[in-house]
């Protein structure tokens, strides 16, 4: 646990000390809350505490936990101290589980991590491609990713989501691809450029 009056000293905390939760304010000296998160490669789960409510889209853009607005009642600290441990019940299942399962077609079902080939993220759907179906299930590639394996799947564009294990190749810096023919059509996804550095370090 520690207490810091500043990004700096919070950005140094973090680089000597493990920490699983983050409190802070929009408004800090030097950095904005805002811009610290963003600065982080990897943050830990982010609570922010302010007096600013038309920071929360950009707030909740980082992937907050949650959003507190000063004076924060004891009630509204404590459902958002059990978002937290949601949130981290959620990783756990994640790093232990082989696989994920998902409704679609009033069917459930049950799909192991080694299956998926891509998530492509479609309006209020999310298109989940194995190499012998293709499901349209109801939800957001945000809520998804959150229960799949980081050493196992890469985010390469806003809308897309790749099972690292199924890249044969990459080329010219901007394209990622497999061999391998769906309903006939030869796979090629669009890698997008803020995910190329992110993908580099997964693949080696």
């Amino acid at each position: 646990m520690g207490v810091c009056s500043n990004a700096l000293e919070a950005g140094e905390h973090l680089k000597n000390k493990k920490t699983d939760v983050l409190f802070l304010d929009i408004n800090m000296p030097k950095l904005s809350g805002i811009s610290f998160v963003k600065s982080l490669k990897a943050p830990p789960a982010i609570v922010f505490i302010t007096a600013y409510p038309e920071y929360a889209v950009d707030g909740f853009e980082v992937d907050a936990v949650d959003y507190l607005l000063k004076p924060v009642s004891f009630e509204r600290f404590r459902t958002a101290v059990n978002r937290l441990l949601e949130r981290f019940s959620e990783n756990n299942i994640s790093k232990n589980s082989t696989h994920l399962m998902v409704r679609a077609n009033k069917k459930n079902y049950r799909i192991n991590f080694d299956e998926f080939l891509y998530l492509e993220a479609q309006g209020d759907y999310v298109r989940f491609v194995t190499a012998d179906k293709s499901l349209m299930v109801h939800g957001t590639l945000k809520e998804f990713i959150k229960q799949l394996p980081d050493n196992l799947f890469g985010r390469i564009h806003k809308s897309y989501v790749i099972s690292l294990s199924k890249v044969e190749y990459t080329y010219p810096l901007y394209q990622i691809g497999h061999r391998k023919l769906l309903y006939n059509v030869f796979l090629c996804i669009k890698l997008g450029g803020l995910y190329l550095q992110v993908l580099g370090k997964q693949l080696v």
